[in-house]
């Protein structure tokens, strides 16, 4: 008489024995040595690097730093003899400033009342914008601006003009454009700057690698824009240049003294503010 043993009802497989989808890729990138050696240098550079900017005030991100005066309260009567001519000072639509960046601009036309009227310099278009509660921005320049408007390219140099009363001499970059017009081609004189942390820098590169300058507790950057031309007269670059000096020489001393942060009192607060916060 045969004998048969009851067979053992099978176990359901529990989810560590039948495995997880979600759980066995990780399971397995801790058995790759590659990956463990990767996740500690990772750990290690974090906490080095946590050390390394205690210790010597390393600043990824910086605090804003806004100007003294707002730029719309720039006082005319410094610009003298270049006058606002009326409906001169332009609102830009929101829209466009959504584009641009920023509120805090004047785009200004003033007459420059000391030459003659038919001078092709007579009438300066100035745009000034500032920047500094967005440390991932990208500064504009008149490169792009002017192509987007219709504009070609037609030449650019590195200048510097003195201003006597800075004591320095401030780099510039000079454009030229045209473009098709109703009577013929206009052609435009663009020079533009940025001042940067107290710096002049012509070139938003040189801009970029300041405003990342790992000591600085803050961080702007302004733009300082200027044209010459009218769809019915153009001045040669020489003449723009020879007039943008003469304007510089006004404008720039006023951005710097009434506008533009005293960067010596911003490092001394800031190095004052360290002191403070150190055991």
């Amino acid at each position: 008489m045969s004998s048969e043993h009851p067979q053992t009802p099978a176990m359901p497989m529990t989810a560590a024995a039948a495995g997880s989808p979600v759980l066995d890729p990780i399971r397995g990138a801790f058995r790759n040595r590659g990956f463990l050696a990767c996740l500690i240098l990772l750990i290690a550079c974090a906490a080095c690097f946590q050390i390394l900017a205690k210790a010597t005030n390393l600043r990824v991100i910086k605090a804003p730093v806004w100007p003294r005066k707002p730029l719309k309260f720039l006082d005319q009567a410094k610009l003298a003899p270049y006058v606002l001519v009326p409906g001169g000072a332009v609102d830009i639509k929101p829209e466009i400033l959504d584009a641009l960046g920023t509120r805090e601009y004047i785009q200004w036309t003033l007459e420059d009342t000391s030459v003659d009227q038919t001078s092709p310099v007579r009438y300066v278009h100035l745009f000034v914008t500032y920047y500094t509660d967005d440390p991932g921005q990208v500064p504009h320049v008149p490169e792009e601006c002017y192509q987007g408007g219709g504009y070609q390219g037609t030449g650019d140099e590195l200048i510097t003009i003195p201003i006597p009363e800075l004591g320095q001499d401030v780099p510039f970059k000079v454009l030229t454009f045209e473009r098709s017009a109703f009577l013929g081609r206009e052609s435009r004189i663009v020079l533009y700057t940025f001042h940067t942390n107290g710096r002049f820098a012509a070139d938003r590169h040189l801009v970029r690698t300041i405003l990342m300058n790992p000591t600085d507790t803050h961080a702007y950057f302004s733009k300082l824009e200027l044209s010459f031309g009218t769809p019915q007269s153009s001045p040669t670059r020489a003449e723009a240049i020879e007039a943008a000096g003469r304007f510089l020489r006004k404008v720039v001393p006023v951005l710097v003294n009434d506008h533009w942060p005293d960067w010596k009192q911003v490092e001394a607060a800031s190095d004052a503010s360290g002191r403070a916060d150190s055991p």
